[in-house]
């Protein structure tokens, strides 16, 4: 995030209650978005698009205004009734929590749903980088009690789409203006303007850009219209930081006109207009225009006997038998597409459905089995998708496959062509290929990471280890473990109480195995009732994610904590690849028991909170005392490029009888630590000015987004205090993998900085209305650790 990307918002960070049009113009129900081309050059604005969700009381999932979009928002309902074991001990003393797993990135965000009418919702932005979405349910009550509804561990999965419909609309500097593709009513339409045609207005201050062009637009026949600035980031960056704005367009709309406006501080005003008759487009109606594939998924295992057909989702790799022909007894997979106007149009029957099918799209796999493609066969409409079915049964009987493929574990993708284009295929979610075996009986040698039961494993552990887990209300996972671990009873509800680690298997966790090939559990000597037990017992536990080369494995520890007596317990991991004829024991640094203490509340707890000196800030009128649960076993100097000060700035308000002055700093953190940030802060001296008397403090700070955060500190508000800042210094906390806290310092190696230093030099003044903030210039020599490590 460079400099001044923070400004256009900063009214609101003030904490005030001001109206602040950050972008666009604020009468326009017009939205806008961004593809991840352009997230590096422009700002992050979500698609206006919400799917809804549904899981059914009766086992179903219902996904309504499909497609569910990258970059648009979820909207999760569920009926409380597929999870009613816990309830608590009186009206309102339970809750159901909805745990929502982004893929690839692993992001996890979860909520306490809220009531709405007889079901129960949320809704979630979803990420642009999202390529599918982990779904899954917990309840939990005042008494310990806690159940999930997570189709027995795998979760449910869904596979996002990235919007399609896309028209980049073009302003080159040679003045040949175009629409490539045609604009689509209800898709995207994406403006990319080439600032050289308007260099009229060009006034600067203090080296910074004070000039911005204006994009409007206007669709017709609706008559929606809008406009954006296509400058709102370095105000240093030059012309090169042009945003290229994502509209979305109406569904009603027939046309689209366009013009630019150039201005500067000087008071210049230049147009691009085509002469005022502006730039005028047409937009095509989406049934004149389906040119792309919307959606491939929904890989699902089916397994068909006489009387019954077993859906067993995506199970990989699949399998089929020779000897299962005689039964009667088969199996294949299917795969679901969509594209707008063709799969989700209403057919007469399925025979019509299939010629649809037949005359857009190119369906087929490919293979290790085979060196060419092997065809789809199209199986029914279904919802707004058309589905098809890979038999590869049939390639074993010379009939169908002439000469048969031989008994073996292959690899295989989808592959859609629409309209014959370039085909596009499709693995797994994590990139790889799905896999098949055909045998002519169980052979269990052919099946490396688990499939069939009774086949038997005989891989080793090759490492367990990185403890971590989940602690608080918002569920993030942190790598560590405190000694002892301990939960209170008082937390049950609100907090997690999860306790991880992780194993690696080479060829299984390192290639997306089966994460059930592997056991894990869990041995304590905690149980659901009572105090310590005699002998320690074991649980399974919970997968969780893949982490690198790893599976993390974790155990939920709510029930248990809800159950037990108050008292001291131990615990440790085991992990086996081999159906469990060999273990891997992972405890303490002896292979031993960790500790585990089972504690009513937090003035039960004997572990220490530190608060003396301690305040969090996320803006000049939003500061409170804080505290810590930890201390530094180490302070060093930040000499490795882990943070660094992006900008910082002194700032001023009034009005009326509001007042305040504050500092500020935006901080970027290196998202590749050794260990996971704990808290970035903000530490000062300060003068007391009502009594003269000295004091320091720590002021923590807020992730404003992805490793960049805001600090700060109030020095005087309303007249309640006033503070003379006398010298100050910045840090990073980090948790280490041994679970000690490191606290990264940048002092100037223990010198310190003052305002006088920092602000030496004039720096560029942000007018905020009845205030504003002065931002120090980036030569002095704070910016050193910028300079050296900024991308």
């Amino acid at each position: 995030m460079n400099r001044t990307h923070f400004i256009g918002c900063l009214l609101g960070m003030l904490g005030l209650s001001l109206v602040v049009a950050c972008q666009g113009a604020a009468d326009s129900d017009q939205t806008f978005g961004h593809l991840d081309d352009w997230t590096d050059q422009s700002v992050s604005l979500e698609l206006d698009h919400e799917s809804t969700l549904s899981f059914r009381a009766d086992g179903n999932q219902i996904l309504s205004n499909p497609p569910l979009f990258a970059g648009g928002r979820l909207r999760v309902e569920y009926d409380p009734n597929r999870l009613a074991g816990c309830r608590g001990s009186h009206a309102g003393a339970w809750s159901i929590i909805v745990h929502l797993r982004e893929k690839p990135s692993g992001t996890l965000t979860s909520r306490v749903m809220g009531s709405s009418g007889n079901l129960l919702s949320s809704t979630f932005a979803v990420g642009e980088e999202a390529e599918w979405l982990e779904i899954w349910f917990e309840n939990t009550d005042d008494q310990g009690c806690r159940d999930f509804d997570n189709r027995s561990g795998a979760n449910y999965q869904f596979q996002t789409v990235v919007p399609t419909g896309l028209s980049r609309v073009l302003f080159p500097a040679d003045w040949n203006e175009s629409a490539q593709p045609a604009i689509v009513a209800g898709g995207l339409m994406q403006l990319d303007y080439d600032p050289a045609r308007l260099r009229l207005c060009r006034a600067t201050y203090n080296g910074g850009r004070t000039w911005n062009i204006l994009a409007h637009w206007a669709f017709s026949p609706g008559g929606q219209r809008s406009s954006i600035p296509l400058f709102a980031g370095d105000y240093y960056a030059g012309e090169e930081a042009i945003l290229r704005p994502l509209l979305t367009v109406p569904e009603d709309a027939e046309s689209v006109e366009v013009w630019f406006v150039n201005s500067d501080r000087a008071g210049c005003v230049a147009w691009d207009s085509n002469l005022g008759d502006n730039y005028r487009f047409p937009v095509a109606s989406s049934a004149e225009a389906v040119t792309e594939i919307g959606w491939v998924g929904e890989h699902d295992f089916v397994i068909a006997y006489p009387n019954e057909t077993e859906h067993l989702g995506k199970q990989d790799p699949v399998w089929y038998q020779d000897n299962w022909a005689g039964m009667p007894k088969s199996s294949w997979t299917e795969i679901q597409i969509w594209v707008q106007g063709l799969t989700d149009v209403v057919y007469a029957n399925t025979q019509e459905a299939a010629q649809a099918a037949a005359a857009r799209i190119d369906a087929g796999v490919l293979t290790s089995a085979l060196a060419e493609e092997w065809p789809l066969e199209f199986v029914e409409q279904r919802g707004n998708n058309f589905v098809y079915a890979f038999r590869f049964w049939k390639m074993r009987y010379v009939i169908y496959n002439d000469p048969p493929v031989a008994a073996g574990l292959y690899q295989f993708r989808y592959r859609f062509s629409l309209d014959g284009q370039a085909a596009q295929e499709f693995g797994r979610a994590d990139g790889q290929d799905w896999r098949f075996v055909v045998s002519p009986d169980l052979d269990c040698s052919l099946f490396p990471d688990g499939g069939p039961e009774g086949c038997q494993q005989s891989t080793s552990v090759d490492w367990a280890g990185n403890w971590g887990g989940r602690f608080d209300h918002s569920c993030s996972h942190r790598l560590g473990l405190d000694e002892p671990v301990v939960f209170t009873k008082s937390s049950l509800g609100h907090d997690c109480m999860v306790i991880s680690a992780e194993v690696y298997v080479a060829g299984l966790t390192d290639a997306g195995g089966d994460p059930q090939a592997i056991m894990a559990q869990v041995e304590s000597d905690i149980g659901f009732g009572g105090g310590p037990l005699v002998q320690p017992v074991t649980y399974d536990l919970a997968y969780d994610t893949r982490s690198g080369n790893n599976y993390r494995y974790q155990w939920f520890c709510n029930e248990h904590v809800g159950r037990s007596d108050r008292g001291d317990y131990r615990f440790r991991f085991r992990f086996s690849a081999d159906q469990g004829q060999t273990w891997s024991v992972i405890g303490d640094e002896a292979g031993g028991f960790r500790a585990l203490w089972v504690r009513n509340d937090s003035t039960d707890v004997e572990a220490q909170q530190f608060c003396e000196g301690l305040e969090s800030w996320q803006s000049a009128f939003q500061h409170q005392d804080a505290c810590i649960d930890y201390q530094p076993a180490t302070q060093v100097d930040a000499n490795n490029c882990e943070f660094y000060v992006n900008a910082f700035g002194r700032g001023q308000w009034s009005q009326a009888s509001v007042h305040a002055s504050w500092l500020e700093s935006w901080i970027s953190v290196n998202a590749e630590q050794e260990g996971q940030v704990e808290n970035v802060g903000l530490w000062a001296s300060y003068r007391d000015l009502a009594d003269g008397s000295l004091h320091e403090v720590l002021s923590l700070g807020s992730e404003y987004e992805p490793n960049y955060w805001l600090v700060g500190l109030t020095k005087e508000e309303n007249s309640l205090f006033d503070r003379q800042v006398e010298a100050l210094a910045f840090f990073l906390d980090v948790r280490r993998l041994d679970g000690s806290v490191e606290r990264l310092w940048q002092s100037r190696s223990g010198a310190n900085y003052t305002e006088a230093d920092i602000f030496a030099v004039a720096g560029f003044l942000l007018s905020l209305g009845s205030g504003s903030v002065e931002y120090a210039d980036e030569s002095m020599g704070l910016f050193d650790a910028k300079r050296a490590c900024a991308q």
